[in-house]
Order: C-alpha cells, then sequence, then structure tokens
C-alpha cells in the first residue's frame, strides 16, 4: 500500500492544484468574462466530444491495463504490441465516428437548432476536439497502465485549465471574436494530446511494434472480446455523467447549461479524492486479479473506501455549508444562484460512490466484468428516462436528480454482486463512526456564526471543521491511513513529536 499511498498523496495534490485553478476558472474568470450561453457552448461542445471519445478507442483503456502483465517482454518488462492495438483499435472508431456523424450531421444540427442554436453553429469543431481527445485519451489511459499517473493528471488538471483561462481572459481583452474563442478552445485539447504523445516518446514508452505474436497465442478474440464489453461499460458510464448537460442544452438552453455547468462543478469538487486513487488503485487491482489476491483485493477495497468517505464527506461540509457566502463572492452570482441545490445533490451523489470504494474496477478485472456492462447498460437508459422526465418539471434541479438517483442505483447494484460473489461490502463499525464524525462536523459547522465578510467566513468556518473532524479522525484511529497521514502532517508542523 505504500506505493499506492504515496501516488495517491501527490496526485491528490496535483487535483488540488487543479480544483484551485478550476475554482479559479469557473467561479471567477468565466462567470465575470464569459455569458451563461458562451458558458454552456464550451461546456456541451466539450461534453459531446468526451462522450464520442469514449467509444472510438473501442476499449483501448480498458485493455491496456487488464493485458499490460500479459504484453510485457522478459527482457526488460515493457510492454511490446500492446499499444500497438490501442492505435488501430482508435484508428477504426475515429473512422467509423466520422462516418457517421458526416451522415447524420443535419439531423444533430436540427436537434439543437431551437434550443441552442450557437451549439450547433459550431457542431463542425465536434471532428478535431474529438481525434484531439481520443489522443489525449488513449495516451493517458497507456500511462496509467504503465503506473505513470502524475504527469497525465498535470496535463489534465492544470496545463488544460491554464490554458483555457488564458484563452478567456484574452477574448474578454477583445482579441478575437466569439469565433476566435472555440477555435483557440479547440486548440487547447490538441496541446493536451501532443504533450501526452510527447512525454511518451520521450520515455521510451511510444512502442509500435507489431502485436501479432501476442495475438497469434490466443489472446486476440480474448482482447477484442473483453474491449466490447468495456466499450459498452464506458456507454453507460459517459451517458450519465455526460448526459444531463447535453439534454439541458437541447430541451431548455445553453444559459441553463452554464448555470448548471458552474453548480455541477462545484458539487463535484469532492470528487478529488475517488479520481486521484482509482486511476492508481487500477493497475494494482488488475495485477491482484491476475494472482488471484483476494486478501489483496479485500484490502485495496476496504481501504479505499472509507478513506474516499472520510474525504469526501469533509469537503462536502465545506462546500454546503459555504455555499451562500460562496455565491456571494462569484462575479454575477445572483444569476448562478439558481443552480444552488444541484450542488448538494450532486456533492451527495459523488458521495455515496466514493463511499463504495473501488467496485468498478475490481468487479472489471475479474472473471465477471461483463457484469459491469449489464449494470452502466442499464444505468444509462434509466439516467436518459430520469432525465426526460425530470428535467421538463424541475429544470437543472431536476438533472441533478436524475443524476444522484442512476450513481446510487448503479452503486446499489455492484455493491449487491460484490458482497454476493467476493464477499466484500465497505460498512463495518469504523465506517458507522465515520458517518456520526461527519454528521457531528456538520452540525458543528452550521452553529458556527455567520461573518459579514463571505471570503472571511469561508476560511474561518472551514478551517474550524477541518481541524475539528481532523482531530476526531485520529484520535478515533477509524482509518489508519487517514491517521498516518495527518500524524505525518504534525510531525511536519513540528506539533506531533511520538
Amino acid at each position: 500500500m505504500g506505493t499506492i499511498r504515496r501516488q495517491s498523496i501527490q496526485a491528490t495534490m496535483v487535483m488540488a492544484v487543479g480544483v484551485l485553478l478550476g475554482f479559479v476558472l469557473k467561479l471567477f474568470v468565466f462567470t465575470a468574462y464569459l455569458s451563461t450561453e458562451q458558458i454552456g457552448l464550451l461546456t456541451t461542445l466539450l461534453d459531446a466530444a468526451n462522450f464520442f471519445a469514449a467509444f472510438i478507442p473501442l476499449g483501448s483503456q480498458a485493455i491496456f491495463v487488464k493485458y499490460l502483465p500479459f504484453f510485457r517482454t522478459k527482457k526488460n518488462g515493457d510492454p511490446k504490441g500492446l499499444l500497438s492495438i490501442g492505435f488501430i483499435l482508435s484508428t477504426v472508431g475515429f473512422s467509423i465516428f466520422l462516418l457517421l456523424f458526416l451522415f447524420f450531421k443535419e439531423s444533430i444540427i436540427a436537434f439543437y437548432q431551437n434550443q441552442a442554436p450557437l451549439f450547433s453553429k459550431y457542431i463542425y469543431l465536434l471532428i478535431p476536439l474529438v481525434a484531439f481527445r481520443v489522443l489525449f485519451t488513449v495516451g493517458q489511459a497507456y500511462g496509467w497502465a504503465l503506473k505513470k499517473n502524475i504527469f497525465p493528471l498535470i496535463v489534465k488538471d492544470i496545463l488544460v485549465r491554464v490554458l483555457t483561462g488564458i484563452i478567456v481572459i484574452t477574448f474578454a481583452a477583445h482579441w478575437f471574436s466569439l469565433d476566435g474563442l472555440v477555435i483557440w478552445f479547440v486548440m487547447v485539447y490538441f496541446i493536451s494530446g501532443a504533450v501526452m504523445t510527447y512525454y511518451l516518446f520521450r520515455g521510451g514508452f511510444l512502442d509500435l511494434s507489431k502485436p501479432g505474436k501476442k495475438l497469434r497465442q490466443g489472446k486476440g478474440k480474448e482482447i477484442l472480446y473483453f474491449g466490447f464489453f468495456a466499450i459498452m461499460t464506458s456507454a453507460g458510464d459517459i451517458i450519465i455523467r455526460n448526459v444531463d448537460s447535453l439534454m439541458i442544452t437541447s430541451m431548455v438552453s445553453l444559459e441553463a447549461t452554464g448555470i448548471y455547468t458552474i453548480a455541477f462543478f462545484i458539487g463535484q469538487i469532492i470528487e478529488l479524492p475517488r479520481r486521484a486513487v482509482g486511476q492508481i488503485t487500477a493497475p494494482f487491482v488488475a495485477e491482484a486479479s491476475a494472482k488471484n489476491d483476494k486478501t489483496q483485493i479485500a484490502t485495496l477495497f476496504h481501504k479505499t473506501a472509507i478513506n474516499q468517505f472520510l474525504i469526501g464527506s469533509i469537503l462536502l461540509i465545506c462546500v454546503w455549508t459555504n455555499i451562500d457566502s460562496l455565491f456571494e463572492l462569484i462575479p454575477n452570482g445572483n444569476e448562478y444562484r439558481s443552480g444552488k441545490f444541484v450542488v448538494l445533490i450532486i456533492g451527495l451523489g459523488k458521495l455515496f460512490d466514493m463511499s463504495m470504494g473501488i467496485n468498478s474496477n475490481i468487479i472489471q478485472h475479474s472473471e465477471y466484468y461483463r457484469f459491469n456492462f449489464y449494470t452502466m447498460s442499464l444505468m444509462g437508459i434509466i439516467g436518459i428516462a430520469t432525465n426526460i422526465i425530470l428535467i421538463p418539471v424541475l429544470g437543472i434541479t431536476g438533472a441533478a436528480i436524475a443524476s444522484l438517483i442512476t450513481i446510487a442505483l448503479a452503486n446499489i447494484i455492484k455493491g449487491i454482486f460484490l458482497s454476493y460473489r467476493f464477499h466484500l461490502q465497505p460498512f463495518n463499525l469504523n465506517f458507522m463512526k465515520a458517518i456520526i464524525i461527519s454528521l457531528l462536523s456538520s452540525g458543528l459547522a452550521y452553529a458556527l456564526p455567520t461573518l459579514p465578510f463571505p471570503l472571511l467566513d469561508i476560511v474561518y468556518r472551514s478551517i474550524i471543521v477541518i481541524v475539528a473532524f481532523g482531530t476526531v479522525v485520529f484520535l478515533t484511529n477509524v482509518s489508519k491511513d487517514s491517521s498516518q497521514l495527518i500524524q505525518l502532517m504534525l510531525k511536519k508542523l513540528k506539533i506531533y513529536r511520538k
């Protein structure tokens, strides 16, 4: 667990910087210099590109992680031929996307024309944006498989946000028109894909040798079969994560999508540790599954579940109890205040997801990986159905409730399956203690008096609640990893010398 803990801390630090940049970018730069319609336009373009980019690699991302041990050479341990499979599959996938896009382009334009004519105007830019997202996504997945987790996060969470901030500010300074803003926005993702490719090249990982010998050893059909189910699993996941904004755009307006985007971003901040831990542990779960090391899998599952819940709950407490002060700080904050309960609903959904640990990874790298496909396919259908029902009635709040329903159902179903097949479930006495600590900390946050200055109110309330929360977690030792991390921090500050 030492490697996982170290990389998790490093990844969380990178993501923390990324979240800080994201805060500044979306809550201050976007809201100050872009209209809600323009924010909705950029969000819809990116969400649509991410939607297609999830399918195009034809399961390469999951194939890299699962089959990297098989493709390692005895000489130096580097994989040979695995990246070529990803390249071939992605090329085929992009060709299929391009043909379908050109064939259905008029229907897509007509679908968005009434509620989001601005999106229809720029829809052709989806072609290069999708290509650039695929380039980065495949490179990132290959880096994760190699346990090179930090650099892809730096590119994704820091470089992209810095460059996006620069183009928005220069747009606000009238250096170029809206056309220029959208084109440069697309170019930011070209840069991210190019940088990721160069990183793999410089590290000697950009190996495109033929995979023929490995495939002739009987793995070819198995890999394609696994890849097919990985695509379908990704389809359900991407629908759950992206369908809400796309449907708000088509059913309401780009302005509503812009408001939802800001609120959703605030609510998903608590997902920071889950993203870091999930990406880092995936290769370790794959290795443990290949060795049938059930003890290691159980250890990873229990530790990630409680640690993710602890940090997720304190983040949600700080976000929600400071939400009114935060809207006062945001430029044009009253325009976005209608998304207040979106923040809470999305936050609760993400917290529940985190409390279930790495359930998807465990299933994905087991012989029951098809179960993820069935579950996520069902959730994709439920996600679309609940959005269709709730958005016309409740608007953006309805979209958030639809996301909460699909996230909760997906995790409940996976939790039942893990309990039945693997005899794993995350809840124990320490987890119950963690829930009580979170509830008490939330009560403390609400009991504190409100200061007249929003920034000062946020800072003082968050510091008091975090210190109280951390102290109780440390004294009760509900999580050994969390206690060790707190102890390490106290030693650095020369407060704790034991």
